[in-house]
C-alpha cells in the first residue's frame, strides 16, 4: 500500500469475452487471469489487468480499475464486475466533488493518466505506480488517489456507515 501496486498487461492475454462469460456476475472462471498473474509473477510484478479483444482496459483478478486524468476519474464500463467496493469509490468520488464516468479505456489512455488506482473488498483503494515499464505520479501515491483511499478506510470505520452482524456462537447450522 504505501508504494503503490506494480501490475502487468501482457500483450496477448485478453479478457474473456461476455458472450462467454459474463464479468457482471461472480464467476469461477479465472483461466484468463491465471494466465496473466503467471506472466506477470515471471516479470516480477504484483498483478495482472487484463485487456479486452478490442484493446480496452478490463479489470484484474479480484479488482476494478479507475484512472485519473486532470481531477477527472474514470473506469471501465464493460468487461468488469460491477463490485460493491467499485460502487462506494463513485460514490466517494462523488462526495469529493470529483467527476467520475464509466466508459471504454484503451490501453493509450490508461498509460496517459497522471494517476491510477484499483478496488476491492479486501484492499479497498489500491494505489497503482506503475503498469508495465510506466510509472504513474512519479512513482509514488497521487494526490486524489489518497485522499480517496483516506476516505475509504473512514468510512469504513464509521459504524454509521455500516451494519454491524450478531452470529450465534451455539446455532451454527
Amino acid at each position: 500500500m504505501q508504494r503503490g501496486a506494480n501490475l502487468y498487461i501482457p500483450e496477448e492475454i485478453h479478457r474473456i469475452g461476455s458472450s462467454s462469460v459474463d464479468p457482471t456476475a461472480k464467476n469461477y472462471h479465472w483461466g484468463d487471469f491465471t494466465q496473466g498473474l503467471l506472466e506477470a509473477k515471471n516479470k516480477d510484478f504484483d498483478n495482472t489487468v487484463l485487456l479486452d479483444a478490442a484493446g480496452n482496459v478490463t479489470e484484474g483478478p479480484g479488482f476494478n480499475i479507475f484512472i485519473v486524468k486532470n481531477n477527472k476519474i474514470s473506469t471501465p464500463a464493460s468487461g468488469v464486475l460491477h463490485g460493491i467496493t467499485r460502487k462506494i469509490a463513485m460514490e466517494m468520488c462523488n462526495h469529493h466533488n470529483l467527476p467520475v464516468t464509466e466508459k471504454e479505456i484503451s490501453l493509450d489512455e490508461l498509460m496517459d493518466a497522471d494517476e491510477v488506482f484499483a478496488t476491492s473488498t479486501g484492499g479497498g483503494i489500491i494505489p497503482v505506480t506503475r503498469i508495465n515499464q510506466h510509472s504513474f505520479s512519479n512513482n509514488a501515491i497521487g494526490e486524489n488517489t489518497q485522499e480517496l483511499q483516506n476516505t475509504y478506510w473512514q468510512w469504513h470505520s464509521d459504524d454509521s456507515m455500516s451494519e454491524s452482524i450478531e452470529y450465534n456462537q451455539a446455532n451454527t447450522n
